[in-house]
């Protein structure tokens, strides 16, 4: 059996400052291996523009939601980023 990966879910209504937390934790925890799973709603890829992870652990789903459209998805990204 492996390990449990730990994950946060960060959520919050458009200008809350979701992206500006990420980013402020990115540059904060350079020495830790972070993951950055978004789900940008449309088909352009604006949240994640907008992450300035130097890693490029970036994970981005477009043009659906993880929860319903985008479930297949979600589980293999949620892998990709367990493996890092």
């Amino acid at each position: 059996m492996t390990e449990p990966i730990p994950v946060t879910l960060l959520c919050g209504y458009l200008g809350a400052g979701k992206t500006t937390l990420i980013n402020s934790l990115l540059r904060q925890c350079r020495d830790r291996v972070i993951g950055v799973l978004v789900n940008d709603l449309g088909e352009l890829q604006i949240d994640a523009s907008l992450i300035d992870n130097q890693q490029g652990r970036t994970i981005t789903l477009t043009n659906g939601c993880i929860c319903c459209s985008l479930a297949d998805g979600f589980d293999a990204a949620l892998a990709e980023i367990g493996a890092l």
